[in-house]
């Protein structure tokens, strides 16, 4: 029985590992983590600490799939992820030109096995890919039907952009839009963060109007302030019981990963508590200048997703 796809679609630090984690301890689910990141690096490590290879869940799933796919190996599928999941792949995603002939004949194939073999191993129904890509997001929804629930999460981008200028300031920069930013330079900086932020949240809008029923947005704001309700929400859009998650987040008690590749530091194999804390630090440390920036560059899914209502 093929499994059923979550993949969480959104920005950066936009609350996917934490997601990844709910979703993960319930009995039906298995997560993978960001496929797309772990499978473009050689030798990424699991959570568990060994390299993919060597790890007891993910060694036999790659020996597993390799055979079935011996034209292909995982080198070979890390450069096919790096060439397909990026953004300005998306129009020929959405609408199969351009697409060169691997993407059907090679890639699809190992992508679909690598998930059913995911599920079969660990005997879920549920695979959670928590990539976050666009692109990635627009390939399974074309190509895998009403196997594939989204879930669009999105973050406040006055968040990220306060994020963003702590680095800078520390003299770090950082790469967004594909480019790599000056630690000095930083209204460009901050102009094309919120760029990035307005393109990819209305990309994954469009994604939810072309794809009606099968994607679902969550405000990381509304989590932090009712974690049963919207894990709720979340649990009737993927036909899944999570109040026994909810459950354990009131009670303070522990969630465990089980064998994720990439995603954020709190990825490890230790249990974790979850707390969800509002974002409080841009309001107290952004300046003026760049909320005022943020607010005319990106009104309209300001007020798309009213967060003129949380400022």
């Amino acid at each position: 029985m093929e499994p059923t796809i979550i993949y969480i679609m959104g920005r950066g630090h936009s609350g996917s590992t934490t997601l990844d984690l709910v979703l993960g301890n319930h009995p039906d689910v298995v997560t993978a983590g960001e496929i797309t990141n772990g499978f473009r690096v050689p030798d990424y490590p699991c959570t568990c600490g060994a390299n993919l290879d060597e790890c007891e869940f993910w060694g036999p799933v790659r020996r597993d799939v390799g055979r079935r796919h011996t034209e292909t190996d995982w080198d070979e599928y890390g450069r096919m992820l790096a060439w397909l999941d990026m953004p300005h792949r998306i129009p020929a995603i959405l609408t199969g030109v351009g697409l060169p002939a691997w993407v059907k004949s090679r890639y699809e194939p190992i992508n679909r096995d690598l998930y059913e073999t995911v599920a079969r191993n660990a005997g879920a129904r549920f695979v959670v890919d928590s990539s976050k890509d666009l692109a990635r997001a627009a390939f399974l929804l074309r190509r895998y039907g009403d196997r594939v629930r989204v879930i669009h999460m999105v973050r406040d981008g006055r968040g990220e952009l306060w994020s963003r200028l702590k680095r800078l300031r520390g003299g770090k920069p950082f790469q967004v839009l594909r480019r790599n930013t000056h630690p000095k330079h930083h209204w460009p900086a901050m102009a094309l963060t919120i760029l990035a932020w307005k393109a990819s949240n209305f990309l994954s809008v469009l994604y939810g109007w072309m794809n009606p029923g099968r994607v679902h947005r969550v405000l990381y704001e509304d989590l932090c302030a009712d974690p049963r309700r919207e894990i709720d929400r979340i649990g009737r859009f993927l036909g899944l019981d999570l109040s026994a998650m909810a459950d354990r987040i009131d009670k303070g008690e522990p969630f465990t990963f089980g064998h994720n590749v990439s995603g954020s530091i709190l990825l490890t194999s230790e249990s974790k508590t979850l707390t969800f804390r509002p974002d409080r630090a841009w309001k107290e440390n952004l300046p003026w200048r760049y909320r005022v920036l943020y607010a005319f560059l990106a009104w309209p899914l300001i007020l798309y997703f009213g967060y003129q209502r949380k400022a």
